[in-house]
């Protein structure tokens, strides 16, 4: 696509698109004057800050303060960017698919997917404006008084009641009945009953972007559970044997609070949705898994939402009878983050005698916002949580044995912070600085050589295999593998490993694909029982547990050999998926420059760069000379001794080099080139040849074509 075709698809989806409606689309927009208003979606307004100029098609969020200084303003485009944190491509597409306008690169697998998501979305947000209107004056008042939340929170948040009456709600909407069981918020039983799966239950939504993307349910006192489900919190279902009828689409992999990550300030992390809640009442952005830790595929996502803020705090619930699942999750997730070089603090509730128990809900309610503000002012970094840990008294040995972590969380720390750590290990338990940082210098040698002798011949999770459902087991191991071959595929500068170890697992139209080098070409081929059950075994170590007269005891195990072949009947989720393979940079369809080595996700490719290609060195911006240069390769270099019998056929020739690498960028089907000449000797054959090397870095296979039309259409086509 050149830059006129491009700017032409961009006039043509903004001039059919009315901001009005998109900006209605995420925010309660009123009219005022010759505009509109409503509340910030980034920062805490008490006035409406965003504006809307119908006239001009242009908005403003002035939540920043003053008139230059704001939140982010522009066109359309800019609007869904700001609202939902997608790249401007996304953006375009999104918007092109509203009013039913080609780009080129989207499919219309892809096409379907987004209106699925799309629709799903709209309806959820409907049903939960639907459960927020009949959340009932008694039911608020009983959050207000448990929860100390103002009406203004609730309402921002659309905290609801699951009433009655939804599904025809819905249907009143327009949405079909397959649509409404798309959803997730229905139960469909195999007798043909069906129920309301939130019943009476209190909704919190999950908002992203202006709509809603997942919710829970907590049980409340007029909740008569189904004895399908009695938890404590219900979460939307996924799809599974169960709930075939729910949407693919419909996934438990987002947090509580996604919006609040993308922000330069101070991001909290609370274990639980309503701490969550409090804290964004009291004026923190605040994410939360909704759980005590982030599972260990959620770890990337983590670190991704987060990148932009200035510093994360970890905030533990200080519980009297806590199994310490709280404190582990906190470090684990204060780990990832750590390690990814970025500022983690952790933050400890104190908690009053007396208490059992206190959470961030507690304090905001009990205490205030202030009390709050002066806990996350004393968080303290990771070395220092781990170091104020130890007990003061500890010396010799076991003092050296309880550093090792502090040790460990501090080995990328600036100088600065490494200074001030050995002063307060040297005050806290009574040494000289000098020791002290001869110890930790000891220590820190150390630590390689005792992991490694820790880890034995194997690192790897463990998976006990004996008296557990199947599908907890499928599950578990759906997730280690998941998570290894993810840690493979996408590690920076990954390489297709041989033919003779695990490959690279993809999905590929629904099946599991191995990618490995077969004669130092990368080649996908289907994944066959055998190899699945080998790739099992090389990322979890596998037991059976037994108690027996000395104790409970492990045995060395292997996988249910019906692991594997449900792994291969289902792909799990998290899998990547893998269209094919190129040896050459090529363009991905949003006109970008694929060059790095390795896997594409937005393309579904690996790029292999064939080593005898040399360094690839492509400016983002050629200047006129480096085009003309690149020209003269081609039609005076490469092509020059060719005898053209027409100059359309040079340029037929052209669009035949460069079509491979563009391909993605055409939304549709593309012509075939056939080679013919006058007479026998012209270079036909050469011609067919470069092609095939410049493109893929081999001759391409040729064929002789038949004789009979029916058959050459066949070959053709085939």
């Amino acid at each position: 696509m050149d830059q006129s075709t491009f700017d032409q698809l961009v006039a043509d989806v903004k001039a059919r698109t009315d901001l009005v409606a998109v900006v209605g689309r995420h925010v309660e927009l009123r009219e005022s004057g010759n505009h509109y208003v409503g509340r910030s979606l980034k920062n805490p307004d008490t006035t409406p800050s965003l504006v809307v100029w119908p006239d001009t098609q242009k908005w403003r969020d002035y939540s920043g303060g003053g008139s230059g200084g704001g939140s982010g303003g522009g066109d359309v485009f800019a609007f869904v960017q700001y609202a939902r944190d997608v790249p401007f491509m996304l953006a375009l597409r999104e918007l092109a698919a509203d009013v039913g306008v080609p780009v080129a690169g989207t499919s219309n697998a892809d096409l379907e997917r987004l209106h699925e998501r799309r629709r799903l979305e709209e309806l959820l947000t409907a049903g939960v404006g639907y459960y927020h209107r009949h959340l009932g004056d008694e039911r608020r008042s009983a959050i207000k008084e448990e929860r100390g939340y103002t009406d203004a929170t609730i309402d921002r948040v659309q905290l609801g009641s699951g009433a009655p009456g939804l599904w025809e709600y819905l249907g009143e909407l327009g949405a079909t009945e397959e649509e409404r069981l798309l959803t997730g918020l229905f139960v469909q039983f195999r007798s043909g009953g069906r129920a309301d799966f939130f019943a009476n239950r209190l909704i919190f939504p999950y908002w992203r972007g202006g709509r809603v993307v997942y919710l829970i349910g907590r049980r409340t006192p007029a909740s008569n559970d189904a004895e399908w489900d009695a938890a404590k919190y219900r979460k939307v279902p996924v799809r599974s044997e169960r709930h075939p009828y729910i949407s693919p689409l419909i996934t438990n992999d987002y947090f509580f609070g996604e919006d609040d990550a993308n922000t330069d300030g101070v991001v909290l992390i609370t274990e639980g949705i309503a701490d969550a809640i409090a804290a964004q009442q009291a004026g923190f952005k605040c994410l939360s898994p909704v759980t005590t830790t982030f599972r260990a595929q959620d770890h990337e996502k983590l670190v991704r939402l987060t990148t932009k803020a200035k510093r994360v705090v970890i905030v533990i619930v200080n519980d009297s009878e806590d199994s310490g699942a709280g404190e582990r999750g906190a470090l684990e997730t204060a780990r990832v983050r750590h390690a990814a070089g970025r500022d983690v603090r952790i933050a400890t509730i104190p908690r009053p005698e007396g208490v059992d128990k206190i959470d961030v809900n507690d304090v905001v309610r009990t205490q205030g916002a202030d009390v709050l503000r002066a806990v996350v002012d004393a968080a303290k970094s990771l070395p220092e949580h781990l170091l104020e840990r130890i007990p003061a008294g500890s010396s010799g040995r076991d003092l050296i044995a309880q550093l090792e972590p502090v040790v460990a969380a501090a080995r990328h720390a600036q100088p600065i912070e490494r200074s001030a750590l050995v002063s307060k290990i040297a005050e806290r338990f009574g040494l000289g600085r000098r020791e002290v940082k001869q110890q930790l210098e000891a220590i820190e040698r150390r630590l390689p050589i005792e992991a490694a002798e820790r880890a034995g011949p194997s690192a790897l999770p463990v998976i006990v295999v004996n008296d557990r459902q199947h599908s907890e087991l499928i599950a578990q191991a759906a997730a280690v593998l998941v998570a290894a071959n993810h840690a493979r595929v996408h590690a920076p500068g990954s390489e297709v490993p041989r033919a003779d170890a695990m490959p690279l697992l993809f999905v590929r139209g629904r099946q599991v694909v191995g990618l490995r080098l077969e004669r130092e070409q990368p080649r996908i081929n289907p994944v066959t029982e055998t190899e699945m059950y080998g790739c099992l075994l090389r990322v979890a170590d596998w037991f059976t547990e037994r108690n027996d007269k000395e104790g409970p005891s492990r045995r060395p195990a292997t996988p249910p050999v019906d692991v594997s072949r449900d792994l291969l009947a289902f792909p799990p989720p998290g899998v990547a998926e893998l269209d094919g393979v190129v040896s050459t940079p090529v363009f991905a369809s949003d006109g970008a420059l694929l060059a790095r080595p390795g896997y594409h996700a937005s393309e579904r490719l690996w790029l292999r760069v064939d080593p005898r290609l040399g360094a690839v060195d492509v400016a983002l911006e050629p200047t006129r000379e480096q085009l003309d240069v690149a020209r003269a390769l081609l039609e005076t270099e490469l092509l020059a001794d060719f005898p053209w019998t027409d100059p359309s056929d040079r340029t037929h020739m052209l669009a035949a080099l460069l079509l491979p690498f563009a391909r993605r960028l055409i939304d549709g089907c593309t012509p075939l080139h056939v080679l013919e000449a006058p007479t026998a000797g012209s270079g036909k054959g050469l011609l067919a040849k470069l092609v095939g090397i410049i493109t893929t870095g081999e001759v391409a296979h040729a064929r002789s074509l038949p004789g009979d039309d029916d058959e050459i259409r066949k070959a053709l086509t085939a």
